[in-house]
């Protein structure tokens, strides 16, 4: 969709009914234009001043208006006697042969395997407690001002995770918005009722801000710290510098090469704390460095220092 994450556009909406073939142009209840119609209807607000509503985009569904929506469409597609009366069972034959099968692979993952396989260890918890003066700093400082104006929020949310990732040089190629976006997306904790906190649905706490750095060292592309030293990087800023000045273009080495196993699904090769640390180096030094000014001695400390000033410049 073109809008936000926490919503389903209607584009959204007409891109999975297509995937999973569930229109018919045959059907009585089921053509486009009832699919279209069943999204309208999941989405109306009988009270549109309630305060809950605020935050319930009238032109895209929530998650629990897209539940709804897709119960009408069991309904619709296998009720009604066309294969059924009961519903549940509609539901259970619209999964079975029309959404679970064209899913990919990707949305079998389960948030909480890469917590407990990968992130959940004691050398990921001391390297983040290493780090943990700045990364608060961080955090701080990209709780962006809402667009509309009013105070700054307490709580890191996508915008400020988006101008992170770019500030800090993350996204290519390779790593894409998209990715840094669902890094975002996976990492927030699960919200019953996402209308009554859809403050806390749509942000990221410090500890979830750890967990996104987390998921994001995993996908990107950041070369072994043993492969640097051999190549005679003194540090990541340095190979990344060459790889944006085009050095390394046609090089199948380890060193300008992606892994395979930065992709998603595939079997890791190297335990997350390794891939943190590499991770928030270059973050650290992607956030200092001033091209107009490449010598300036980079020290943790004076980035401290530069990112606080930036947050009280800020305000409240």
């Amino acid at each position: 969709g073109s809008g936000s994450p926490f919503h389903i556009q209607l584009n959204s909406w007409t891109m999975f009914l297509d995937t999973a073939t569930i229109p018919d142009v045959e059907s009585q209840y089921i053509k486009r234009s009832d699919c279209d119609t069943l999204f309208i209807v999941s989405n109306y607000q009988a009270d549109k001043k309630a305060p809950e509503n605020k935050v319930n985009d009238e032109h895209a569904l929530m998650r629990f208006e897209f539940l709804e929506a897709i119960i009408r469409c069991s309904a619709a597609k296998y009720g009604k006697g066309i294969a059924t009366m009961d519903l549940a069972e509609a539901v259970e034959m619209l999964f079975m042969k029309n959404v679970l099968p064209s899913l990919t692979p990707y949305s079998s993952i389960w948030p909480n395997d890469f917590r407990e396989t990968r992130l959940y260890t004691e050398e990921c918890d001391d390297l983040f407690k290493k780090h943990s003066v700045l990364l608060k700093a961080i955090y701080s400082r990209y709780r962006l001002r809402p667009s509309g104006g009013g105070l700054r929020p307490k709580v890191l949310k996508l915008d400020g995770w988006q101008k992170l990732m770019d500030d800090a040089c993350m996204c290519d190629s390779q790593f894409t918005l998209q990715d840094a976006t669902q890094c975002f997306m996976w990492s927030r904790m699960a919200v019953i009722d996402e209308l009554k906190d859809f403050a806390r649905y749509e942000c990221l706490t410090f500890i979830d801000f750890l967990e996104a750095l987390g998921r994001v060292a995993e996908l990107k592309f950041i070369p072994a710290a043993s492969d640097l030293k051999n190549a005679g990087y003194e540090n990541t800023l340095e190979w990344a510098i060459a790889r944006d000045n085009g050095e390394g273009a046609d090089d199948n080495s380890v060193l300008f090469k992606p892994r395979e196993s930065c992709e998603l699904m595939n079997a890791k090769t190297r335990p997350l704390y390794a891939k943190v640390e590499l991770l928030l180096d270059l973050m650290f030094r992607r956030l200092f460095y001033d091209p107009s000014q490449p010598d300036l001695p980079y020290t943790k400390e004076a980035v401290l220092r530069m990112i606080r000033k930036i947050d009280k410049e800020m305000g409240s």
